[in-house]
This record gives C-alpha cells, sequence and structure tokens, in this order.
C-alpha cells in the first residue's frame, strides 16, 4: 500500500512537471492596431529622429523584395540625413502563418543589407547593420536595423502595446 502511494505520487510529480515545462504559453497579441501607431510609439523611444522619412512603396517592392500581397499594412523608416544606418520597419500580416513567412522575407531583406553594404562607407555603422534582427509578434513582423538599445527599444514599445500594457 505503501509503495503504490508513493508511485502515485511520484507518477503525478512528473506529470504535472512535464506539464509545466511543455506547456510555454504564446502571447496573446492585439490584432487590430494600425501599423502607424505601433511606428509612432516607436519612435518616440528613438533620439535622432528628426531626419527619419517614411520609405515609399516602391522601395519596399523592388529594394526589400516584399511584394504588396505579403501584407496588409507596412511601414518602414530610415534616417535620410545620411548620418547613421538606422532603419526600421513594421509590417502587418493578414495572418500569424503569414506573419512568419514575412519575418523570413524581411530576414532576407537584412543579409542583403549585409551583402551589399559599402566597407569604406561609415565603417562605424555597419555593426547596426550586421546585429540587424526581425521579431514576429501574432501577426505583426518588425525590424530593426538600430543600436542594441533602440533595437530593444523599439521591439518592447511595439510589444507592449500588441499586449495591451
Amino acid at each position: 500500500m505503501k509503495l503504490r502511494l508513493t508511485a502515485l505520487i511520484l507518477a503525478t510529480a512528473a506529470l504535472i512537471a512535464l506539464a509545466c515545462s511543455c506547456g510555454e504559453k504564446t502571447p496573446a497579441y492585439k490584432t487590430d492596431i494600425p501599423v502607424e501607431t505601433l511606428r509612432a510609439a516607436a519612435e518616440v523611444k528613438l533620439s535622432n529622429t528628426e531626419t527619419f522619412v517614411t520609405l515609399d512603396a516602391d522601395y519596399i517592392e523592388y529594394m526589400m523584395e516584399l511584394d504588396s500581397s505579403a501584407f496588409a499594412e507596412g511601414v518602414v523608416r530610415w534616417q535620410a540625413s545620411g548620418i547613421s544606418a538606422d532603419e526600421f520597419g513594421i509590417f502587418k500580416a493578414v495572418d500569424e502563418e503569414s506573419a512568419k513567412t514575412l519575418g523570413e522575407l524581411l530576414q532576407k531583406y537584412l543579409e542583403k543589407r549585409i551583402d551589399t553594404w559599402n566597407p569604406s562607407y561609415d565603417a562605424d555603422q555597419f555593426p547596426k547593420i550586421k546585429n540587424a534582427t526581425v521579431k514576429v509578434m501574432g501577426q505583426y513582423a518588425v525590424f530593426c536595423i538600430l543600436s542594441d538599445a533602440d533595437r530593444e527599444a523599439v521591439y518592447s514599445a511595439v510589444e507592449n502595446m500588441l499586449l495591451g500594457k
């Protein structure tokens, strides 16, 4: 009897531990926030945005190689003054699966930026290009070519809005 009770307790503990380790929850991101609202929230966290400009649809299609059918909404901002390589973009896909695919396309764009970087041009800006990342949050995909601190600030601002924080 005592052996059965011990075995039952151990089996229950093992099941609880397994359930806790496998049951990591995906955050419940909002799906109704316009990318322009997210952009404004992100940009407030950055310095030197006075000369940021919004890139047009032609840049997104031809330079980034993103067909407009790959996303429902999108905005890309970059430093037009030439003083830095700062750039970020926020895109909303039609669903979470499409957002993952969009994230992969954005990663290819970042790889292209590395491959086409001119090392004689603003060498101090290359780490931003090299360390650029993409983050997918629900139906949204965000890329950042920014300093480490600015990149985290943008991701945090966007994620907090999408989580309703």
